[in-house]
């Protein structure tokens, strides 16, 4: 939760003024914070996004490594595997032309971050093999996802412009409309995640001031 409006700051206002299809997977849960689900629902309805998020049974906790947060998930009675079959059984659901994923370092070494992206990779690929997870075949068929993109991916990068001026937002940019979305996770914007997006004093006017 906020990550949409965080390390991918601009992505979704842009995908919304082109008129696409969004849907918003969290791959953790915040069930113990009721104010954060609030916040999450605020957030996206505010940066054009109307089709309801889908929430994971897997609960947030912190740990600066893959295998850490694999142990997290195996104290709470869950398993890789288990993440992963959650992503094949959206992705042949969903059936999307393009799949957003956290950098595979973690953003800031968060393992959470990389257990997600870590399983994500292997779902793009199982969602397309008809032995796996037969059930979900069954029910929605095998998907072939054409395009993944990963945060800060060393190869064939793509470099967003969210400067660029939205007539669907009013003239704002997607920067701008990201750092909207943000600020109505109210629990968080005591972090420094507030000053890294928003700036000192809030700021910044380009995403490029964004280290």
């Amino acid at each position: 939760s906020d990550d949409e409006h965080l390390f991918f700051a601009g992505l979704l206002p842009t995908y919304v003024a082109k008129g696409y299809n969004v849907q918003v997977i969290y791959v953790t849960n915040h069930n113990n914070q009721p104010t954060r689900l609030h916040e999450q629902l605020d957030g996206l309805w505010n940066v054009g996004i109307t089709n309801y998020p889908i929430i994971s049974e897997f609960p947030d906790a912190f740990s600066n490594s893959l295998q850490g947060a694999i142990n997290n998930l195996k104290s709470a009675g869950f398993t890789e595997e288990d993440v992963i079959k959650f992503q094949v059984e959206l992705i042949r659901k969903y059936k999307p032309l393009v799949v957003v994923g956290h950098d595979i370092n973690g953003e800031y070494k968060h393992g959470q971050h990389m257990l997600n992206i870590d399983a994500l990779k292997q779902a793009i690929e199982k969602s397309k093999d008809e032995n796996y997870y037969v059930e979900t075949v069954e029910k929605y068929g095998i998907w072939d996802t054409p395009k993944l993109y990963i945060h800060l991916y060393n190869e064939n990068q793509i470099i967003m412009d969210y400067d660029i001026p939205l007539d669907y937002f009013g003239g704002k940019t997607a920067y701008e409309v990201s750092k909207i979305g943000y600020s109505y996770h109210k629990s968080q914007q005591y972090t420094w995640f507030t000053k890294w997006l928003n700036g000192p004093n809030n700021s910044y006017t380009s995403i490029k001031q964004i280290t």
